[in-house]
């Protein structure tokens, strides 16, 4: 199972906000998100995991992005 480090998420959390702002509905974050794991070498696998385990990590991808941005 691939996991995603504290790290990790803070990095793709700033990409977002870098590269889209922070005004994402969460629709659009969560589509950016997909976008993001499907282009890094080695986070691809992730989206083949099971749908809970890619939920979680979007959600503390989402989690960070909303922190970073208040």
């Amino acid at each position: 199972m691939q996991t995603i480090t504290d790290q990790q998420i803070t990095q793709l959390a700033s990409i977002v906000a870098e590269d889209c702002g922070s005004s994402l509905t969460d629709d659009q974050l969560k589509e950016y998100i997909y976008l993001l794991l499907e282009n890094i070498a080695g986070f691809e696998q992730l989206l083949s995991n099971s749908d809970d385990q890619v939920d979680r990590i979007v959600q503390l991808i989402k989690r960070r992005y909303h922190d970073q941005n208040r």
